[in-house]
């Protein structure tokens, strides 16, 4: 990998046609899973490998970032996306701004709609490139036409927060948010369980999604649900049996960083909302039908 990525990636940013989205909104979510890149078990076997490394306090950096590269030259798309990360930042290797441009214009060549975010990012910090807002805007949209998390969640924050307030747009925010939950990642069900109580208020929506979100083993939804039922936030009543049971979990997801419930919504129901019930959710008291809200337990960097 060399300083040859540049011409290439030149092409990609010229040749690709790409526009933003029409003044009416019109958005079809698209599951990531059906444009990623098959993965074969060697260079799944490495990448995982490193992945456990790397989850040690104290770990050879050199050692983690060869064997991503060792994944990524099997064109391991996760492995790729850490490994660009990781010549960014200057993880177990020397900074290259040249590698990191190649090996996300890889990304993009298997079609993995992470590189497609990657590059927004580059393009936005000018990292190695010359600065381009409007190409990261663009890419970023790419991204998330895919069903790419990071960027759903990106537009999501963008249209529903970062505007100011009279240029905010609810119907762009919710459909984004909305869509990063379906790709079942645990920063997406955070987000969208954040978006269903500030944006629109649906309470027990909102707390069936950070439930989620702890199932795939995040230690702050732990303490949205405390709180909730510790003090009776948005007119739940108290109910200590509940909070305490948060408390605990978030004890276990601090000692274990691999520690998940995929059946949290089932094992442990939530009670209904005084008001609004369970929302326009099932009663999690009876048996579901499908496992189509099984937390993803996947561990990968991105």
């Amino acid at each position: 990998m060399g300083s040859k990525a540049l011409i290439p990636l030149t092409i990609i940013l010229l040749g690709l046609s790409l526009a933003l989205p029409a003044s009416a909104f019109e958005f079809e979510c698209k599951l990531e899973k059906t444009s990623l890149p098959p993965v074969n078990a060697e260079a799944d076997a490495l990448f995982l490998q490193a992945r456990k490394l790397e989850k040690q306090r104290y770990h050879d950096k050199t050692q983690v970032t060869t064997l991503y590269e060792q994944a990524a030259k099997l064109d391991h798309w996760k492995a790729l996306h850490n490994l660009a990360r990781r010549y960014r930042l200057g993880l177990g290797t020397y900074r290259s701004a040249a590698k990191t441009l190649e090996t996300t214009q890889r990304l993009i060549e298997l079609g993995a709609p992470i590189g497609y975010y990657d590059l927004a990012v580059i393009l936005e910090r000018g990292y190695g490139v010359k600065y381009d807002i409007e190409g990261a805007w663009l890419y970023l949209h790419k991204a998330a036409k895919l069903g790419e998390p990071n960027a759903l969640i990106r537009l999501g924050n963008h249209y529903g927060y970062n505007l100011p307030r009279e240029q905010q747009q609810n119907d762009k925010a919710a459909a984004y948010f909305k869509c990063a939950a379906q790709q079942h990642t645990t920063e997406a069900y955070y987000y969208y369980a954040q978006w269903l109580k500030i944006g629109e208020q649906r309470y027990p929506e909102a707390m069936h999604y950070y439930q989620l979100a702890v199932g795939n083993g995040m230690s702050k939804a732990t303490a949205v649900l405390y709180s909730v039922f510790a003090t009776g936030e948005h007119q739940y009543q108290i109910d200590e049996s509940v909070a305490q049971l948060y408390d605990q979990l978030a004890y276990k997801i601090d000692a274990d960083p691999d520690f998940r419930i995929p059946d949290i919504t089932t094992r442990y129901p939530l009670p209904p909302h005084p008001v609004q019930g369970y929302g326009s959710l099932p009663d999690p008291r009876i048996k579901p039908t499908s496992n189509s809200d099984k937390p993803d337990t996947d561990t990968g960097e991105e």
